[in-house]
């Protein structure tokens, strides 16, 4: 089938092509059976690009809403292009419109089919190359859970996936080949295709030709520069210039709501990582073991045989890019594109290493079969526990309901609560809105410039995006605050997260009472609140309503208990009031708090205490703003008996620059209580704050 290690690139022959075919049908086949288990799977993401294609079917340009024009909310450029065609199709058709999804679905598949045939047409143009190599490679690529359950969702991964390997085929093609200018000009499309299909396909362009320049011959890297570099240049030029034009941004608003709080320094800021790395959990796919074998394998290989080179370099630069960027969603999905590369890897190291052992080749590539069938297996046993979605090879059915997870009760529900095109905020920003049309805020930022940008630090970072919990207290920050000035009629929030953030119950009221509660979705999953006639109109008169908790453990300069100070590593957990949560503290007689949360005065509006309690005995609380001088600016006290709980704020008659707040709590009785303190807050503007607000929002 394949050429012996001294005759260099394969020459085929009639019987080797009807074998190579049959290996392909083989292969194919194996794929679409062990992806066909991940049919349910689903992400609400995939209607993002969809919400897209639908304002640019509607003649409106780029945009996800209306409310806030154009703002690049996408990753995938081409691939909200290729939406727009299917949603095109459906409509000629008159399919429902949810036929767009299982399209999508559809061509991702053949995607994923297609990375197979790919990368065995790769391997074929690898020098030494065997069947027992071949068939390791193609094991680890037709059983790769990632590929597979990614090949099952409409979104871009697996057409990017295809596109990756396609490049790769034409770098490796051109390499071995004598005449290798068809196979550059194949290179240089589907580098320019590479870097449409998703916004950092550049890099991924870019790592793979670099790799191979790196490795070439003096006139076949010249060659390279002039057929392939130059162009894709040209086109990233191009294409990221009108991005900026069109958009006003250099990145988009995921790399901003999502990303770039990593590169921040840190200084207490609520983070929310996976407990396990990125790169660790697609490791525990297949098991440190088995990693390092192949790692060390490919080591060995690039010492043998100078082809397989350019393939590792750039395998190892991107395993390291993707497991520092991460992502939320279940499947490790960045790791998707990067699994052909890895199983022509796989294939030409096993093929040169065991160049001279038959017996000892078959036998490896038997134990990477039987190893990649069990991980495989794990892996859909994993899908299942984490998404709570029976295999639909297992349990197979035709019930629409099935294949949008809890989002189709929603979906039910909001039909008869929400209008067509109405304005809500959810944080779900894309099967929702796409269906109903509607005009959705998005709080994480991914889908809203107001919350991608917005300068605060007193909320949650995460891989999803920057998340402020809604709860039923009467404290409003810039979050809730953009909603009002908005006159959002509903908000939509996730049952769970909701419960999180409000000691396990779902609030009848949201936001003190803006909000009331309107409706659930039938497994409780989703609520739905809808606008009170509480007025908000102060929200459209006063920018300096826009709150951030200025006392935020984000914020803190230093932190002072009983008059000795809080390390830095223990602000976070010694504070914990102080970041939106419940912390108790010791009055014995008395507990003294001293916190600087800014280096120079900020503009302080208001004080709040969303919940206090003393537990023991009688206590009186008092709450002193001082400027960075040390000059009292406000002084406000409260009384609190035994058990008594109790909520505080204080609206100040006028804005007063502060930088220390500090609070003594003290028993009556000169006797020991514990007092409970839940969400206290400073609330005010830092300086970036007031401009952004200023410079966002008209008034």
């Amino acid at each position: 089938m394949f050429a012996g290690p001294n005759h260099g690139a394969m020459v085929l022959h009639p019987s080797r092509s009807r074998r190579d075919f049959y290996w392909i049908i083989a292969a194919v086949a194996i794929f679409l059976c062990y992806a066909s288990n991940f049919l349910y799977f689903f992400v609400d993401d995939e209607g993002i690009p969809l919400v897209y294609a639908q304002n640019l079917l509607r003649g409106r340009g780029l945009i996800y809403t209306t409310l806030e024009g154009r703002v690049e909310s996408y990753t995938d450029f081409l691939h909200v292009l290729l939406d727009a065609l299917f949603l095109g199709a459906v409509r000629l058709m008159h399919w429902p419109k949810l036929s767009v999804f299982f399209v999508g679905k559809a061509a991702a598949l053949a995607a994923g089919a297609g990375c197979v045939v790919v990368a065995f047409l790769t391997m074929r143009r690898m020098q030494s190359m065997s069947d027992q190599g071949a068939l390791s490679g193609l094991a680890v690529l037709v059983l790769s859970g990632p590929l597979a359950v990614w090949s099952c969702s409409s979104m871009e991964t697996a057409p990017f996936a295809l596109l990756v390997a396609l490049l790769t085929y034409a770098l490796v093609a051109g390499s071995q080949s004598p005449e290798p200018l068809h196979f550059d000009r194949l290179t240089a499309v589907a580098a320019v295709l590479v870097v449409l299909e998703r916004l950092d396909g550049a890099l991924y362009s870019a790592v793979l030709v670099a790799a191979f320049v790196v490795f070439a011959g003096r006139d076949r890297r010249i060659a390279l520069c002039k057929r392939v570099v130059l162009p894709v240049v040209a086109v990233l030029i191009v294409y990221h210039g009108w991005r900026v034009w069109y958009f006003g941004n250099l990145l988009n608003l995921p790399l901003y709501a999502k990303v770039l709080y990593k590169l921040m320094p840190q200084h207490h800021l609520l983070v929310k990582a996976p407990a396990t790395p990125y790169g660790v959990r697609f490791i525990q796919i297949y098991g440190w073991p088995a990693v390092l074998i192949v790692v060390a394998a490919a080591g060995l290989a690039t010492r043998r045989s100078r082809p397989i080179r350019p393939l590792v370099l750039a395998g190892v630069a991107l395993v390291a890019y993707v497991s520092l960027v991460g992502d939320w969603m279940f499947g490790l999905r960045f790791f998707a594109p990067l699994m052909p590369l890895a199983a022509v890897i796989v294939a030409v190291a096993f093929s040169v290493l065991f160049v001279d052992r038959r017996m000892l080749a078959w036998t490896v590539a038997i134990c990477v079969v039987v190893w990649s069938g069990i991980s495989a297996r794990a892996f859909e046993r994993g899908y299942e526990s984490a998404t709570g979605s029976a295999s639909w090879l297992r349990a197979p059915s035709s019930d629409r309901s099935r294949f949008f997870s809890t989002y189709y009760g929603l979906l039910e529900v909001a039909r008869t609560r929400i209008g067509s095109g109405e304005r809500v905020a959810y944080n779900q920003a894309g099967f929702l809105p796409f269906m109903l049309n509607l005009e959705n805020i998005d709080n994480l930022g991914i889908c809203s410039r107001f919350y991608a940008h917005l300068p605060v630090r007193d909320l949650f970072f995460t891989e999803v995006g920057h998340y402020a919990p809604l709860t039923a207290n009467p404290s409003i920050g810039a979050e809730e605050a953009y909603l009002l000035y908005q006159d959002v009629p509903f908000v939509i929030q996730r049952g769970d997260l909701l419960r999180a953030a409000n000691n396990g119950r779902t609030p009848a009221e949201l936001m003190g009472g803006y909000y009331r509660l309107l409706a659930r979705d039938p497994e409780d999953n989703d609520v739905v609140y809808a606008r009170t006639g509480r007025d908000a109109s102060e929200y459209k008169r006063d920018p300096r309503l826009f709150f951030e908790n200025l006392a935020h453990t984000a914020y803190l300069e230093t932190a002072i208990v009983n008059n000795k100070p809080v390390a830095s590593e223990e602000i976070t957990s010694t504070l914990a009031f102080l970041r939106e949560s419940t912390g108790s503290v010791i009055a014995d007689p008395s507990y003294d708090l001293d916190i600087r949360f800014a280096r120079e005065d900020v503009d302080v509006s208001e004080l709040d205490i969303n919940q206090i309690q003393s537990l023991h005995q009688p206590v009186t609380v008092s709450l002193e703003l001082l400027s960075a001088s040390g000059v009292s600016r406000d002084r406000s006290t409260l009384t609190l008996e035994t058990g008594e709980t109790r909520g505080y704020a204080k609206r100040l008659s006028s804005t007063v620059k502060a930088a220390r707040l500090v609070m003594r709590i003290a028993t009556t009785t000169r006797t020991r209580s514990r007092v409970s303190i839940t969400d206290l807050r400073v609330q005010g503007q830092t300086p970036q704050l007031a401009r952004y607000i200023r410079e966002t929002l008209k008034f």
